[in-house]
């Protein structure tokens, strides 16, 4: 597995830390080793995806309108 820089590191702590958890983050390696806050996360990004999906479809519907 490729490591990450320091930069991408701080950008993806920063970005957990926007992440509403059910518990708070001490040791991320502990944290999410029983894979809980792995799910609440994979949650976020699936809505996210959903999102982002649903504007395009309505850009798309918008755009070709027949």
């Amino acid at each position: 597995a490729q490591e990450l820089d320091e930069e991408a590191m701080k950008s993806l702590l920063k970005w957990i830390d926007s992440v509403p958890l059910s518990r708070p983050k001490k040791n991320l390696a502990r944290d999410f080793s029983d894979g809980v806050l792995a799910a609440e996360v994979i949650k976020v990004i699936y809505q996210l995806f959903e999102e982002y999906t649903y504007i395009l479809i309505a850009i798309f519907d918008q755009n070709f309108d027949f």
